[in-house]
């Protein structure tokens, strides 16, 4: 009797095991599959030496643009526009001068979602960004309208350009 009991509980257990294996299963199957960016790496490169080289003239852009911000808000503050002055303000610095800061990645990865960097961020390229190569400090920028958004150094300037081309194009 024992013998029968024991075997009859360890049918039940296996029975719920298996049940709860196949609604894990039916629960997986409804869940959408997302597709990771990781997906297809069209270009991989550890740029970590060429931004170190460059970081000078990045210091220099960047307090150059800060510079022409704090000459627009010390004209204002001088001029006799009063609210007129900061209007003209905002939309001078939102719309004429450039971003101070771009992101330049020190490793990336380019997949047909964009670009992939800092392991999960992805900057995905559309049709109204520009680019432009620099082939004295090696690298590629991704311009907007109000400027640089994204700074890919590489060595080989040529080949980045060509991918990012096609996947702007698409």
């Amino acid at each position: 009797m024992k013998a029968y009991l024991e075997k009859n509980e360890s049918s039940k257990a296996s029975e719920s095991t298996n049940a709860t294996a196949e609604e894990l299963e039916k629960d997986d199957e409804k869940k959408p599959r997302r597709r990771t960016a990781r997906s297809r790496v069209l270009y991989e490169f550890d740029a970590t030496d060429l931004k170190m080289a460059d970081r000078n003239q990045r210091i220099l852009r960047s307090v150059g643009v800060f510079a022409a911000e704090l000459a627009l808000i010390f004209v204002v503050a001088i001029s006799p526009l009063e609210i007129y002055g900061v209007i003209i303000l905002f939309i001078a610095i939102l719309f004429l001068l450039p971003s101070p800061v771009a992101v330049a990645p020190s490793k990336y990865k380019i997949t047909k979602q964009g670009v992939l960097f800092d392991g999960q961020k992805v900057f995905p390229l559309q049709k109204k960004y520009k680019l432009r190569v620099n082939y004295d400090r090696n690298f590629i920028s991704v311009r907007d309208r109000k400027g640089e958004v994204l700074k890919l150094y590489t060595t080989e300037s040529e080949k980045v350009l060509k991918i990012l081309n096609k996947l702007i194009v698409s």
